[in-house]
């Protein structure tokens, strides 16, 4: 898969920009604020996820001359050419596939695959459980686009919930806890399997990276119970066991106001020689980290989809030193890559500067 042609207006500080890719390596060239990491921004909402700077939409909108944001890529995968268009007025949102205008931004999931690197996915090894879930749920997402409406739907039944703890008068929460241990039971299945998948490809690119010297582990840690954990498999026999925790603790979930068990409070805990990642490893080995399961990321979704994703790499080889970037370098034969910096380093084979392209 790879990006031919992206057009960008009215995002951020971004105006009439438009890109023709190379299929190989393209460099984003230029000083800092000139908005280099806009233009990964504006390609990444195109997958159908929210900002991976974690960026509200308001931010977007950040022109004196209140243009309306229109993006547009044209991108080819083993099958076909096509092309999304993502229209924000701040009003309106309109979002087309191949013309054809489709629900909401989240009905992209599957089409374009993309797999961003920044200097901030140190955070997904040092940071809060919910970067971990957004993680995970990204991923699984792009290889199943059904999982996210999965997520959709089970967290509108943990709203309804927990209005009924938080209502003056007891309401039984039976109706809720009926389908909210059904849909958590069908997302628990979707994580382990994938973290299963993760846990063996990150392992095997942490041992190469570090000279087979270190081990890297992940391990799904259930928000219900261990043993829900162990039977996330058999959904039927989880789904019993988190209608059990939901009844158990009604009476504490009553007296906060919130539902306290569920997959709304998994992790994905990270050993590194057996040892908790976010408490006692160094930053190298959490930005290794870090980098072993984006690269598992973008391998896993090529073993999954047979399409390899278009890579975007925000400003990482800064960040790491010259042992991680020779690794990154050579972990990415025939993806697209797409790469911000502010010089242009030896391994671009295109050069994007002011959304020109130099050959």
């Amino acid at each position: 898969m790879y990006i031919k042609n992206l057009k960008i207006n009215g995002f951020r500080n971004l105006r009439d920009i438009e890109i023709n890719f190379g299929e190989n390596t393209n460099f984003i060239t230029g000083e800092n604020g000139q908005g280099k990491t806009n233009i990964l921004e504006a390609l990444w909402l195109l997958t159908g996820v929210k900002s991976f700077r974690r960026a509200k939409e308001s931010a977007f909108f950040c022109n004196t001359e209140n243009l309306p944001i229109e993006i547009t890529a044209l991108f080819e995968n083993s099958q076909r050419t096509q092309e999304i268009l993502l229209k924000n007025d701040g009003k309106k949102r309109e979002t087309t596939l191949n013309g054809v205008a489709i629900e909401s931004q989240s009905k992209l999931f599957g089409n374009l695959l993309c797999v961003v690197f920044s200097p901030s996915d140190i955070e997904i090894a040092t940071g809060s459980p919910d970067l971990r879930r957004g993680f995970l749920d990204i991923a699984i997402s792009q290889i199943k686009p059904s999982y996210v409406q999965g997520l959709i739907r089970y967290n509108h039944i943990l709203k309804q919930r927990n209005a009924c703890l938080k209502s003056d008068s007891i309401i039984d929460t039976e109706i809720w806890d009926n389908q909210l241990d059904a849909v958590g039971a069908s997302i628990a299945l979707y994580r382990k399997t994938y973290i299963n998948a993760l846990n063996k490809t990150a392992a095997e690119i942490y041992a190469a990276l570090t000279g087979k010297k270190e081990t890297f582990e992940a391990v799904y840690q259930s928000g219900v119970s261990r043993k829900f954990a162990e039977l996330a498999g058999d959904t039927g026999s989880a789904r019993a066991i988190f209608y059990y925790y939901l009844k158990k603790n009604s009476d504490r979930d009553r007296q906060y106001g919130f539902t306290s068990t569920g997959i709304h409070r998994d992790d994905l805990k990270f050993l590194i020689n057996g040892k908790e990642a976010n408490l006692y490893a160094s930053q190298g080995q959490n930005r290794s980290a870090a980098l072993a399961l984006k690269l598992s990321q973008a391998q896993l979704l090529y073993e999954e989809t047979n399409e390899k994703a278009v890579v975007l790499l925000d400003d990482v080889f800064s960040e790491l030193d010259e042992t991680r970037r020779n690794f990154l370098k050579e972990s990415l034969p025939g993806y697209q890559k797409i790469i911000t910096g502010t010089d242009k380093q030896s391994y671009a084979d295109t050069i994007i500067k002011s959304g020109r392209i130099e050959i």
